[in-house]
C-alpha cells in the first residue's frame, strides 16, 4: 500500500476521499462525513490527512482533527472489499511516527 500523508487536499483528493465514503457508508448505512479541512486546526502545518492506496485506488482514509495541541479526534473509513487486510492499521501506525 502506498500512503500519502498531506496537511492540504486537492480537489483530486477530496473526490477520491468522497467516492471512498460512498462506497462504504452505503454498505454501513453511516452518515458521518470527515471534515476534508485544516483549517480549524490548531497547527496547519501538520500532516492530517493519511491516504493508502492500492493499485492508485484510494482504499483507506484516516484523517485527525486536531483543535489544540493537547487533543485530537481521528475518522477512518476502509473500502468494504479491502477491509480485514490491514490497510487502516497501517495508516494508523503511520499517524503515531509522524
Amino acid at each position: 500500500m502506498r500512503i500519502e500523508m498531506p496537511n492540504k487536499l486537492t480537489e483530486n483528493q477530496i473526490t477520491e476521499i468522497l467516492n471512498l465514503e460512498t462506497v462504504s457508508f452505503g454498505e454501513d448505512v453511516l452518515e458521518n462525513h470527515d471534515f476534508l479541512s485544516n483549517e480549524i486546526n490548531f497547527d496547519k502545518t501538520v500532516q492530517c490527512f493519511y491516504m493508502g492506496y492500492v493499485n492508485d485506488m484510494l482504499v483507506a482514509f484516516l484523517t485527525t482533527f486536531i483543535p489544540t495541541s493537547y487533543e485530537g479526534e481521528i475518522l477512518a473509513v476502509t473500502h468494504p472489499e479491502y477491509r480485514g487486510r490491514g490497510y487502516l492499521k497501517k495508516l494508523h501506525e503511520r499517524l503515531f511516527q509522524t
